[in-house]
């Protein structure tokens, strides 16, 4: 049977090799505690993913970046939908999310451990706050696109607000969400797992901790893997999901 392996798959397979050439290279002019050689770390990838302990602290983390990105994902979708039933105030909550969205995340780090204590709900609030301005400025900014046709038919068959956002803006503001949701994927487990090396022992921030109090490197590089490889994960699931509510849409089309 042959494979077929997109062009996409290729390149990141191109680069993951690269990468680990690069690694494998650095690993013979270093000392094991700088740069740890990739054995040491594929057999610590091992012991992680055969932890049931470990393994609920991946869990922890995928639990914390999913309910984070539902509530960005909520929050900035509503926000958008104000900015079209109260256009007057559009502007405003534009530019006070622009104000936001320039706030070092740090600040609201520390201001959410006052607030929250050292419980792993200070990472979960700062990936909040990081991606509602992403998602409602991008959610404002592709309304200005909605074809005016489409607008002035509305107001011709007096369709009520309600209806022209949800059978007008929602379906054309979609894609832009799914473009925000990425972005808002990568911004957000980056953020939380420096969360919870900062805030909590628990989750893979945690962990990373544990691992650079241990002095372990290899245990960092260890978990940083599986962070990256739960963000591809979380990815495709989205893009299945988009691909699943396009051909959705398009099948209630042409019934």
């Amino acid at each position: 049977m042959k494979i077929c392996i997109s062009n996409k798959n290729k390149n990141v397979l191109k680069a993951i090799l690269l990468i680990i050439g690069l690694w494998f290279l650095l690993s013979l002019f270093n000392s094991e505690h700088v740069v740890p050689p990739l054995h040491s770390v594929f057999a610590k990838l091992i012991e992680i993913l055969t932890t049931p302990e470990r393994l609920k602290n991946i869990g922890i983390t995928f639990f914390r970046l999913f309910l984070a990105m539902t509530i960005s994902v909520i929050l900035g979708t509503a926000l958008g939908v104000l900015s079209v039933v109260l256009p007057k105030i559009k502007e405003v909550v534009k530019e006070m999310l622009n104000i936001f969205q320039v706030i070092p995340p740090v600040s609201i780090l520390i201001m959410a451990i006052m607030w929250f204590g050292l419980n792993g709900m200070p990472a979960i609030f700062i990936v909040v706050v990081s991606l509602i301005p992403l998602i409602a400025v991008n959610m404002i900014d592709a309304t200005d696109n909605v074809d005016v046709k489409l607008l002035e038919m509305a107001k011709v068959y007096q369709l009520s607000k309600l209806d022209i956002v949800w059978r007008i803006y929602i379906p054309s503001v979609r894609e832009q969400l799914w473009t925000a949701i990425k972005i808002g994927l990568t911004m957000g487990a980056k953020i939380l797992v420096m969360g919870e090396v900062l805030t909590t022992t628990t989750g893979i921030g945690g962990k990373i901790t544990t691992a650079r109090l241990n002095l372990e490197p290899e245990s960092v590089i260890a978990w940083t893997v599986i962070t990256v490889c739960l963000y591809f994960l979380l990815e495709k699931a989205i893009d299945f999901i988009k691909k699943r509510s396009v051909y959705e849409n398009a099948q209630q089309r042409t019934d």
